[in-house]
């Protein structure tokens, strides 16, 4: 389960967590598949939530 900071914490509601996971999933399916570029770039290309996006690419890139 993806741990929230406190700033982050009131996005633990309505399943953000469950989102989250799902968004570093596709980030480790669609890296294997091409390059990774800007953060932008492959939020666009996200099919799900962009705030979740957001926060599995700092957790695998350690930021923006």
């Amino acid at each position: 389960m993806y741990e929230f900071s406190v700033e982050d914490s009131p996005y633990r509601e309505h399943g953000m967590s469950d989102k989250v996971e799902q968004a570093r999933k596709w980030i480790k399916k669609e890296d294997s598949k091409r390059e990774l570029g800007y953060f932008e770039k492959e939020c666009d290309e996200y099919p799900g939530d962009e705030r979740a996006f957001m926060f599995a690419w700092v957790d695998e890139f350690g930021g923006l």
